[in-house]
């Protein structure tokens, strides 16, 4: 049971340090079957953990930590996207005639 209480320890730290993660532990139903195990002691230590985990998103959110992350992966998604044009243009561009461009 110990084993299994520091497991979900190091499992709520993940979560809290990468809130995506929680969508595949609900995708693999992880935390129902934790919310539903048969020891009461795991299921209190989920609750625990999981206030802890929202606790902390709580915290990200009022903090303003939550839109920075999301405003900083809009502008690298950007960034991305401004890159794959410039590289489809000019892959157009160096396709026509003499020009010697390097195709790749």
């Amino acid at each position: 049971s110990s084993i299994a209480q520091n497991a979900l320890k190091g499992l709520s730290s993940q979560l809290i340090g990468s809130p995506r993660l929680m969508l595949k532990t609900n995708q693999y139903g992880i935390i129902s079957q934790v919310l539903n195990h048969k020891q009461p002691l795991i299921r209190l230590e989920a609750l625990l953990n999981w206030c802890e985990i929202l606790e902390a998103e709580e915290f990200r959110i009022e903090s303003g930590q939550a839109r920075e992350q999301m405003i900083s992966r809009l502008d690298q998604n950007d960034q991305n996207d401004m890159m794959e044009n410039d590289l489809n243009n000019n892959e157009e561009g160096s396709s026509g005639g003499g020009g010697g461009g390097v195709k790749f």
